[in-house]
């Protein structure tokens, strides 16, 4: 998990601090990381 974050940080230009509080605040970051399952009607974590 962490070289996704390490790709997320460098293709945003995010700081630890930035992409830890950007990982918990967008679901497209969270679904790249795979925090995220979808079904047809429900988000589940």
């Amino acid at each position: 998990m962490m070289f996704k974050i390490k790709i997320l940080q460098a293709l945003y230009s995010l700081s630890d601090d930035q992409a830890e509080f950007q990982i918990q605040e967008r679901l497209s970051f969270m679904r790249f990381l795979s925090k995220v399952r979808f079904t047809s009607q429900y988000m589940l974590m």
